[in-house]
C-alpha cells in the first residue's frame, strides 16, 4: 500500500524547497484564521514554486463563493480542503459552479457523529480527512484523537469508495505506530514536522522516511 502524504501549512519558500526529492503528493496553503495563514497572493508566488509532481491544496474555513472564486482563478488551485461547518448541499452547489475542482472534506473525529456525516457527504467529496476535534481550533492542533475509532471512519469511507486521510498530532515518532495499526489511505501532517512553530526539513525528511518504509 503506498500512503498518500500530504504537508500542510506551508508559509515560505523554505518551506516549498524542503519539498524537492520527498515523495510527497500534496502541499497544503491555510487561506484561513491561523498562525499558518497566507495571503492569497503568496499562494500564487508559492504554488509556481512546488515541484510538478506536488498538488497544491487550498485550505479554507467557511469560505465565500468570491474566496473559492480567486483560489480557483486567480490562484489556479483546484484541489480545496474544506475545513469548516461546509454543508453536503454547499459543497454540491460548489461543485456545480466548479466542475473540475476536487473536494477534500475535513471532519472533527467524534465517532459516531462523524461517521454519520461522512455518509452525508459521500456522493459529493473527493477525499475524507480526519482530524482531532477542539472546539477553539481548525486543525492544526498538534493533539492526536482516538485512534480506536479509526475502523468506524475506514469503513465509512470504504461505504462510499473515498479514501480515507488521518490528521491530528501526527509525527516522525508516531506515524509509523498508526499505519501500521490501521492502514489509512493518506496521512497529513503540519506541527509535527515543525521545530519553534517552523517547517523542519529534516523533521519532514524523517516523517516521509518513515512513512516509506511501512
Amino acid at each position: 500500500m503506498k500512503v498518500t502524504v500530504k504537508m500542510c501549512g506551508l508559509r515560505s519558500e523554505d518551506d516549498v524547497a524542503s519539498l524537492r526529492n520527498l515523495p510527497v503528493q500534496f502541499a497544503g496553503f491555510v487561506l484561513a484564521p491561523s498562525k499558518r495563514k497566507i495571503t492569497i497572493n503568496t499562494l500564487c508566488k508559492l504554488k509556481t514554486l512546488l515541484p510538478h509532481c506536488v498538488t497544491p491544496v487550498a485550505v479554507m474555513v467557511n469560505p465565500t463563493q468570491k474566496e473559492v472564486d480567486d483560489v480557483i482563478d486567480r490562484a489556479g488551485v483546484t484541489t480545496l480542503q474544506l475545513h469548516g461547518d461546509e454543508s453536503p448541499d454547499w459543497c454540491r452547489a460548489l461543485r456545480k459552479r466548479h466542475g473540475s475542482i476536487a473536494l477534500i472534506k475535513a471532519l472533527a473525529a467524534r465517532g459516531k457523529e462523524t461517521v454519520e456525516q461522512m455518509a452525508t457527504y459521500g456522493d459529493i467529496v473527493d477525499t475524507f480527512l480526519i482530524d482531532t476535534y477542539q472546539p477553539d481550533a481548525r486543525g492544526g492542533t498538534g493533539k492526536t484523537f482516538r485512534w480506536e475509532d479509526i475502523p468506524a471512519y475506514l469503513e465509512a469511507a470504504r461505504e462510499v469508495r473515498k479514501p480515507l486521510w488521518i490528521a491530528g498530532g501526527l509525527t516522525p515518532e508516531n506515524v509509523q505506530q498508526l499505519l501500521t495499526r490501521y492502514r489509512p489511505d493518506g496521512v497529513d501532517v503540519s506541527s509535527g514536522v515543525e521545530k519553534n512553530g517552523v517547517k523542519s526539513a529534516e523533521r519532514m525528511q524523517q516523517f516521509v522516511q518513515r512513512v516509506r518504509a511501512i
